[in-house]
């Protein structure tokens, strides 16, 4: 089994959900025999994920260039086989002036390390090789035989492919089935004030059953999904993150969906990066 350095940004409640999948991937990777250090820029004590063979630690608080010394103490002291970054926030400023292309040239320090990348969509920051592994998750909990008339859109109508349309086809909707609720989570997000004035037109006649919802992690919008009688996806784009977490829930929960659904890789996530490390 490999010596595992995990490199994450992302606390396991991030509201983008990318966190949850991160952390229990690394959680994974421990309870597949991996001996893993998670070097995180978040305070270590609000991580309540624990195993024996997880160390978590925080060498530095930002990937900066100035707290680079930081970073590679604590690789050095620790002597991994494999690196690897999980769902790292897109960088804002020159990547010069982080931690990554110091790391890229401090490798030949570690002849036989390899360096990976998990990305779970375009919107990840990758500095070593990018790879996509499965999305698969455990989902605990029984859906309650009383369902809800509510159908969940799980994206902001600020990010959706064509708002205006997209509202018009809803409301067209909800007129054509008079017994359906929608949830919006994330309501309008950053949509313009006039432009969601324009929308709520658009919405006049089914309005009293639509409802829009703050944005939640993982784990909320489980509980919001468990019992919802299903999913409306039509409105963003099938290969989006949100699209794929959510056909992945709907795919456990055995809730129908409305629009494409994204095409899942199968798998587990933690055996694919057991087979990637043992590659050489």
């Amino acid at each position: 089994m490999a010596r595992l350095i995990a490199m994450v940004d992302r606390p396991p409640a991030d509201k983008e959900w990318k966190g949850a999948f991160a952390w229990k991937m690394i959680l994974a990777l421990a309870e597949s025999q991996h001996e893993v250090l998670a070097l995180t820029t978040l305070d270590p004590a609000e991580i309540e994920i624990a195993h024996p063979r997880l160390t978590v630690a925080n060498p530095a608080p930002t990937w900066r260039l100035n707290h680079s010394a930081a970073w590679l103490k604590a690789i050095l002291q620790f002597q991994p086989e494999v690196l690897h970054s999980f769902g790292i926030s897109r960088m804002t400023g020159p990547s010069a002036l982080t931690i990554w292309p110091y790391l890229g040239r401090a490798r030949d320090l570690f002849p036989r390390l390899r360096a990976y990348s998990t990305v779970f969509d375009e919107d990840d920051f990758a500095p070593f090789e990018p790879i996509k592994t499965p999305l698969d998750f455990f989902f605990e909990g029984e859906q309650d035989e009383a369902k809800s008339t509510h159908w969940i859109i799980p994206m902001p109508v600020s990010r959706w492919i064509k708002p205006k349309l997209e509202l018009l086809m809803l409301a067209d909707h909800l007129e054509q089935n008079p017994d359906r609720e929608v949830m919006i989570i994330g309501g309008w997000g950053n949509y313009p004030v006039r432009e969601r004035r324009a929308g709520w037109a658009y919405l006049k006649q089914v309005r009293s059953r639509i409802h829009m919802c703050p944005e939640m992690d993982f784990q909320g919008f489980l509980r919001l999904a468990r019992n919802s009688a299903g999913f409306w996806l039509r409105s963003m784009p099938p290969t989006s993150w949100t699209a794929r977490v959510s056909a992945l829930v709907a795919e456990n929960f055995h809730l129908p969906v409305i629009g494409s659904v994204a095409q899942l890789q199968a798998g587990s996530s933690a055996n694919f990066l057991s087979r990637l490390y043992s590659h050489h």
